[in-house]
């Protein structure tokens, strides 16, 4: 995830073999590029899916909370 986001960071692209190549380093018998676009990369886009809900519902029920406290300062309660 973090050599993705660097390279959009740094407006560079790390091709599928590259990255592979930096991910498993010393893995010599597998494809691992394979490896990387069949296994790492979908696990990792279920990371970012399931962390970028969790953070939208927290964000969610803290707006909903000052909402709250909003309407309840300005209506005099």
């Amino acid at each position: 995830l973090d050599l993705v986001l660097i390279a959009k960071i740094e407006g560079k692209k790390i091709t599928q073999n590259k990255m592979a190549q930096l991910i498993f380093p010393n893995e010599y018998n597998v494809n691992i590029v394979d490896r990387l676009s069949k296994v790492t990369k979908p696990v990792a886009e279920e990371l970012i899916k399931n962390e970028i809900y969790r953070t939208l519902t927290t964000q969610l029920v803290f707006e909903k909370a000052i909402g709250m406290k909003s309407v309840k300062n300005h209506s005099g309660i």
